[in-house]
């Protein structure tokens, strides 16, 4: 697996550290359990199904030429 990071990404080294203290993760990066945390969260697992569809309609405001 690559490990391939976008120019503006923050690396664990670089971060401003945690509001409330913790103990680093055994055989993990910060980042892999945060993600693990919100792809396992309540909320994100509600929003599994969803989509969000912007539908261009004509309404009151259109131009008709």
């Amino acid at each position: 697996m690559m490990n391939k990071r976008i120019a503006y990404a923050v690396s664990s080294d670089n971060s401003r550290g945690r509001m409330i203290p913790e103990e680093p993760p055994a055989g993990r990066s910060e980042f892999q359990r945060d993600r693990d945390r919100i792809i396992h969260s309540s909320a994100f697992r509600r929003l599994e199904y969803k989509t969000q569809v912007f539908v261009n309609h004509e309404g009151i405001y259109s131009v008709h030429a």
